[in-house]
């Protein structure tokens, strides 16, 4: 059993991780969804997202 500043500290950077690792797929998904816009705009996509439910086409 390690003291309680180790076991802090370890908690401190998994958490660190978990809300970076968090923050980089939001960020993915955004731009993912940002890209899929402007095509969709621009009318380059084809329909193979249609078939996705819109929640996850807006998303």
């Amino acid at each position: 059993m390690g003291t309680l500043s180790q076991i802090r500290s370890l908690a401190r950077s998994a958490r660190h991780r978990y809300i970076e690792t968090r923050r980089r797929r939001h960020t993915e998904r955004v731009i993912e969804a940002l890209d899929l816009h402007i095509l969709k705009d621009i009318g380059w996509v084809r329909s193979e997202y249609d078939h996705l439910p819109a929640h996850r086409r807006m998303r």
